[in-house]
């Protein structure tokens, strides 16, 4: 089920990072196994695009490269999505953005002229919680559901 909502191109956690994220138009790759492309409005700094993910999740922090000195097009995929960045790469994306990424990949991106945005993998699948249960009520108005309140990766940063 986890991955079915992952790669929903109507409703999931894909779209909704991405729509967070302030991305257009977008599309399901067919270059890699779980990615996501779409495109800003207009093109940002990697450091501009990386604070604007970091407040629209609410990350306390987050890692991100720049590589490239302006970002258009993005690739995503939450979770452990930084194994996608060789199809990222493929799709002409200017950065990657992702909940883990491996110091190995990170290399590779670099590399390849590709930015990562490293958000954290709950902070990357969390977003789709709140969308879920507004959608889950639509469609089961005698069922209560709700998003714990106490839960968190308990990650911090210094």
């Amino acid at each position: 089920m986890h991955t079915n909502l992952d790669l929903s191109e109507s409703f999931g956690v894909n779209t909704c990072l991405a729509s967070a994220a302030g991305l257009e138009n977008l599309r399901r790759s067919d270059k890699g196994e779980c990615l996501f492309v779409g495109e800003l409005a207009k093109p940002l700094s990697a450091e501009k695009f990386a604070a604007n993910v970091k407040e629209a999740l609410g990350c306390e922090g987050l890692r991100y490269t720049e590589v490239k000195e302006k970002i258009k097009t993005v690739a995503l995929c939450s979770g452990s999505g930084g194994d996608e960045i060789f199809a990222a790469a493929a799709e002409g994306a200017d950065a990657l953005l992702t909940g883990e990424i491996k110091h190995h990949e990170i290399n590779a991106a670099n590399e390849l002229g590709v930015c990562v945005i490293d958000v954290g993998h709950f902070k990357s699948e969390d977003i789709v919680i709140l969308p879920l249960i507004e959608r889950l009520e639509k469609e089961f108005p005698e069922t209560f559901f709700t998003k714990s309140s106490i839960y968190s990766d308990r990650i911090k940063f210094l």
